[in-house]
């Protein structure tokens, strides 16, 4: 006979089965109201902060932060492009 434990790790991982396989994605997603601003500017948008932020936090002259920022910004911009680039085949 099975202990507790294993009784109820079993019933726990058959749960979480039929909650996966019966999930229904929403059949049409939509933008959020008022977000103006598409994919590739909100990219930009959040590369910048990231970028800015980093180099505020590891960096102590202004000099090697404005130098850090934009070296963070193109290298968020340029990954971030290639990651979706290569994703472009899995798309469709």
């Amino acid at each position: 006979m099975l202990s507790y434990d294993v009784t109820v790790s079993i019933a726990n991982y058959l749960a979480l089965a039929v909650l996966l396989f019966s999930f229904q994605p929403a059949a049409h997603v939509t933008e959020p109201p008022g977000w103006p601003l598409g994919h590739f500017a909100t990219l930009l948008l959040c590369a910048i902060l990231i970028s800015v932020v980093f180099a505020c936090v590891f960096h102590s002259s202004v000099k090697e932060r404005a130098l850090a920022a934009i070296r963070y910004f193109v290298i968020l911009v340029v990954v971030s492009v290639a990651i979706g680039w290569l994703m472009l085949p899995f798309s469709h």
